[in-house]
């Protein structure tokens, strides 16, 4: 694509969002939900600035080694740092279960994904983030009590404010979610959340999926650009992790749960870009 014409690359880019407005609007001609299409979204949207920051870490190199050694988390595509600084993941027992609890299925993963998906379903966007950057491995297991599913999950947080960051979050969705149907129980290195379907008590989710993969999306391509620009990691991070949170970006999430495939104002984003460069700027000198 980057050795097209300009004028190429413009059909291209037509092109592909003719296809993506025909694509949004046959899948919501058949009711599917937009939570579980940007579960299938994710990997093809996040997964582009992730193998972009190994390249601009570590060249061709960097992405043959991928196929040696492949990703073990999907931390790797959420938080693309963690991939470049080849940060490994705590093995977390799996939770036991308890008195009347049945067990369905094997043993799972909940991952940092679904984690930033399911806290941003009810809560803010950055405090969402927050919890899924700090996510350090979990184990979870599915299982049936008193007619109803559940789901037993036990998170590990990184370093010492990781476990204290994904607890307060999760306190937070609970709170959000219909009485009893879920509970948090910390440590001080260990968090489980347990989780039931509310069945007839359940109540939409507030906040639309695809702005939060577009927050979490604009956040991973802004560090892999500025690490191709020459910054360090922890330049990269510091900026693109305050630009998301920085109330100049809002309208562009507003804008997004509206029409996704909607051009941002021009204003807008010169003064984002503005806004971009202050920001590298004050990183830099921290």
């Amino acid at each position: 694509m980057k050795t097209l014409s300009a004028a190429d690359q413009k059909a291209y880019a037509t092109q592909n969002t003719r296809i993506s407005d025909q694509a949004q609007s046959e899948i919501a001609a058949k009711g599917v939900p937009d939570s579980l299409s940007v579960v299938f979204q994710a990997p093809y949207v996040l997964g582009p600035s992730m193998l972009d920051s190994v390249i601009a870490k570590a060249q061709v190199a960097g992405v043959d080694a991928l196929f040696r050694h492949p990703p073990t988390a999907d931390a790797a595509f959420v938080t693309p740092s963690t991939l470049v600084d080849h940060r490994t993941f705590q093995k977390v027992p799996t939770p036991k279960l308890q008195a009347g609890e049945k067990k369905a299925g094997d043993p799972d993963v909940f991952g940092a994904l679904s984690l930033f998906q399911v806290l941003s379903s009810r809560i803010d966007n950055s405090t969402a983030l927050s919890a899924a950057d700090a996510w350090d491995g979990d184990a979870m297991v599915t299982f049936t009590r008193n007619g109803q599913t559940c789901l037993r999950t036990t998170f590990a947080g990184r370093g010492t404010k990781g476990t204290p960051t994904i607890t307060a979050a999760l306190q937070q969705w609970a709170t959000q979610m219909p009485a009893g149907s879920a509970t948090v129980d910390g440590t001080a290195d260990r968090v489980t959340l347990t989780a039931c379907d509310p069945g007839a008590a359940a109540t939409a989710i507030p906040n639309p999926p695809i702005a939060s993969l577009v927050y979490l999306s604009s956040r991973d391509d802004l560090f892999s650009g500025l690490l191709e620009q020459g910054a360090s990691t922890q330049e990269a991070t510091c900026s693109a992790d305050t630009f998301v949170r920085d109330p100049a970006f809002a309208p562009v999430i507003e804008a997004a749960g509206k029409d996704p495939n909607a051009e941002p104002d021009p204003a807008v984003v010169t003064a984002l870009q503005a806004r971009v460069q202050e920001i590298v700027k004050e990183c830099r000198q921290t």
